[in-house]
C-alpha cells in the first residue's frame, strides 16, 4: 500500500466527518428553534392538515381545566364536552360561528398534547392563540404580543370553569 494513498484517505475521512459534524449547522432553523423548545412547560407544537398540536408538560386533568379556563376568558362558549377515560375532547363555537374541537390526551404521567381544529380547514393563528393561552394559564408564561386577542379576562378559578369533570 502506497504511503501517500493512505495519507489521502484519513484526509478524505476527517474531511467527511466534519462535513457530517457541521451538517446541522448549515440547515435552516429547525434546530436552532427546537433547541429552546421546553423552558417552561411547552414541549413542542407542530401545525398539520389544518389540526394544531401542543405538547405540554402537565398531567392530563391540569392540561384540561386549563383549557376550560382559556375557553371562558375568550368568551366562547362551550357547547359540548367529554372528559374520562384518560383523554377529554369538547367542542365549542366563535362568534363567527366556526366551530372548534379540542382534544387532550396524556402522554405520559405528567406530559399531555392539546390538540385543536377550527372549522373544516382550521385557522393556525387562532389555534396558535388558545395553545399559547393554555400554556400561559399553565404557568409557562407567554409573549403578551402573541397571546392578545379580544374577550374579558376574568378572575382564575379552574374549579368554576366547568360543573362537568
Amino acid at each position: 500500500m502506497d504511503v501517500c494513498a493512505g495519507a489521502s484517505r484519513r484526509k478524505l475521512a476527517g474531511l467527511l466527518a466534519l462535513l457530517w459534524l457541521g451538517l446541522p449547522l448549515a440547515l435552516p432553523g429547525c434546530i436552532a428553534a427546537g433547541a429552546g423548545m421546553g423552558a417552561a412547560t411547552a414541549m413542542g407544537t407542530a401545525y398539520v392538515r389544518g389540526q394544531y398540536r401542543s405538547t405540554e408538560a402537565t398531567p392530563l386533568h391540569q392540561l384540561w381545566i386549563a383549557t376550560l379556563v382559556v375557553l371562558r376568558d375568550l368568551d366562547i362558549p362551550v357547547e359540548r364536552e367529554f372528559y374520562g377515560n384518560n383523554r377529554g375532547n369538547l367542542t365549542a363555537r366563535r362568534g363567527d360561528g366556526k366551530k372548534i374541537l379540542i382534544e387532550v390526551r396524556p402522554q405520559s404521567e405528567r406530559i399531555s398534547q392539546l390538540a385543536i381544529r377550527i372549522g373544516t380547514f382550521g385557522d393556525e393563528s387562532f389555534s396558535r392563540l388558545i395553545a399559547e393561552r393554555v400554556h400561559a394559564e399553565l404557568g409557562g408564561g407567554a409573549n403578551p404580543a402573541q397571546v392578545s386577542a379580544p374577550g374579558p379576562s376574568s378572575a382564575r378559578n379552574p374549579e368554576s370553569a366547568t360543573g362537568k369533570y
